[in-house]
């Protein structure tokens, strides 16, 4: 009698600590993002949790950018989005969009950046890459000659140009990174062309006269 009492006070001791691994983290949101890091609340608590460091409460870090985080709790791994209302911490994405109006000659023009350098730029869909100058590189600080030569057919001819990749290419707050473009010795095109080396990677359409982006996730 005494064994079989033992062996049930072992089972409900083991269920008990189990539910209470479990029941620690159910509270949890992520109030901060970082490269590999991340600022959580765990049951309105506040820890700062890194890659590679050891769990807190059955919760690990297993990744972590500025956009979203992937966070196991008690060996289930789940994604998490920066929301809007940081002080609710994260829960469901929030989808990035940005609009560009038409303009009456019938372009897409915009402001956006490249590798952190503003610039202004035409939604172009019949390009393969995002393409631009070299007076428009030397301004944005591109080290463009270092890249792969080609020759690009222009109107004027056959030209000098550059195949290279880009850090990164944000518009509208979407910012999109390792975007291949092309350097175009001479004056054309007078405006970096927002090719589909960046538009592939986010949502677009065109509906009276305004085209709408939205990030993909």
């Amino acid at each position: 009698m005494n064994g079989s009492f033992r062996f049930l006070s072992l089972i409900v001791t083991c269920f008990t600590l189990l539910f209470s691994s479990v029941s620690s983290a159910t509270n949890l949101r992520v109030v901060g993002l970082f490269q590999n890091k991340a600022l959580v609340l765990i049951n309105g608590k506040r820890h700062f949790i890194q890659v590679g460091k050891e769990t807190i409460k059955g919760v690990q870090l297993v990744s972590a950018s500025s956009k979203k985080a992937v966070i196991e709790v008690n060996g289930i791994r789940t994604e998490y989005y920066l929301s809007r209302d940081m002080g609710q911490g994260i829960t469901t994405p929030e989808i990035l969009t940005f609009r560009v109006t038409r303009t009456p000659q019938g372009q897409y023009i915009t402001r956006g950046s490249v590798n952190g350098r503003s610039t202004e730029m035409l939604v172009d869909t019949g390009a393969n890459l995002v393409a631009m100058n070299s007076g428009e590189a030397d301004r944005l600080g591109l080290s463009y000659k270092d890249g792969e030569k080609i020759f690009v057919e222009t109107a004027g001819g056959i030209t000098e140009g550059y195949k290279i990749r880009l850090d990164y290419v944000s518009v509208g707050g979407i910012r999109v990174p390792g975007v291949d473009a092309t350097v175009i010795e001479g004056t054309s095109p007078n405006t970096v062309l927002l090719g589909m080396s960046y538009l592939k990677s986010v949502k677009f359409s065109e509906e009276g006269g305004i085209m709408s982006f939205q990030a993909r996730y």
